[in-house]
């Protein structure tokens, strides 16, 4: 009686382990990874107002194209804008816009009579709206351009001449299939 239980009770475990080891497999199939795509702009104007536009394409990215014929899906995750280094303290406008590679505007988003050097310590975290993240998200699913233009507007600075630096940061994260079928 204790062989036959002793025996039931191995012959139990092989096959939980066997069934419990599938289910840990089954987690490892896809891995999520964050990229951060930097538009780094360079502002100056002896005027109040100037304005600055610059591509940026997710397959430039080391970890996109490490990736890249693994990709399930890409989702847009947040978008901030902080200044690297101020030569004033210029005070105005910020507009910043992300569009796709056809120009139409995705996202558009101004800070109003801002202080460009708080950025420097705390970034702007840029709040879209729901329409907003779901343009962005649509043109990444049905686009196989992974290009953006980033633009910097910057207006009613002063004092002038005014120069700055400053990035939107944009973050998308990627759904990669690991294993595969």
């Amino acid at each position: 009686m204790k062989k036959s239980l002793s025996t039931l009770v191995i012959a139990f475990t092989i096959v939980s382990s066997f069934s419990f080891q599938s289910c840990i497999l089954d987690a490892f199939d896809f891995m999520y990874i964050n990229i951060w795509m930097p538009a780094t702009f360079n502002v100056s104007g002896t005027t109040s107002s100037s304005s600055v536009s610059k591509s940026i394409c997710l397959d430039t990215t080391a970890v996109y194209r490490e990736y890249s014929d693994k990709v399930e899906s890409i989702q847009f995750v947040t978008a901030a804008f902080r200044t690297i280094n101020v030569g004033t303290d210029a005070t105005g406008n910020l507009t910043l816009t992300i569009a796709n590679s056809t120009g139409t505007p995705l996202f558009v988003k101004t800070l109003t009579n801002v202080n460009i050097s708080n950025f420097a310590t705390t970034p702007a975290v840029l709040s879209l709206t729901d329409a907003e993240v779901t343009a962005v998200n649509t043109y990444l699913s049905t686009s196989t351009n992974r290009c953006f233009t980033a633009t910097l507007a910057a207006s009613g600075i002063s004092p002038t001449p005014f120069n700055f630096r400053g990035s939107m940061d944009v973050a998308f994260r990627m759904k990669v299939k690991l294993l595969a079928e």
